[in-house]
């Protein structure tokens, strides 16, 4: 039999993991869209978008370490997919920037950026549907 202190804990491990980088990104989304709505210069954003990329690498490496899932290498995968996004917004959003103002970007590098931040972004968002999917029914045997 279980103790429900440590359902508890884990409960509390769990919502560390996979709610705070999503706190993060949430507010990295709305700076963003109130950038582009406001007509400001998104690199600032995108530096911040840098930053929270790292931290979201961060915990992916913890809750791989620490083996949170029972699939910790789809953990890993997830965050640091999201993570490279973030770190990848740097350099899109100097680009956008560019492009707003005029400034044509002719090196095939941007092109290469584009696409990396694309796969980063459709397999990481693969990969959480991937984890949520094998999480429900778990969740939902085990209440707390």
């Amino acid at each position: 039999m279980g103790s429900s202190r440590g359902r508890c804990q884990e409960a509390l491990t769990y919502s560390s993991i996979f709610y705070d980088v999503y706190t993060l990104m949430g507010l990295l989304f709305i700076s963003l869209s109130w950038a582009m709505r406001s007509d400001l210069d998104t690199q600032h954003v995108g530096f911040f978008g840098l930053l929270i990329g790292l931290v979201t690498i961060y915990y992916g490496i913890v809750g791989y370490n620490i083996g949170l899932t029972t699939v910790p290498i789809a953990l890993l995968g997830l965050y640091s997919l999201f993570g490279l996004a973030g770190v990848l917004s740097y350099p899109m959003t100097i680009m956008f920037d560019r492009a707003t103002s005029g400034v044509r970007n002719r090196s095939v590098w941007w092109v290469v950026l584009v696409v990396a931040f694309l796969i980063a972004i459709i397999f990481g968002s693969l990969l959480a549907v991937f984890v949520a999917a094998s999480a429900i029914p778990v969740h939902l045997l085990k209440t707390p």
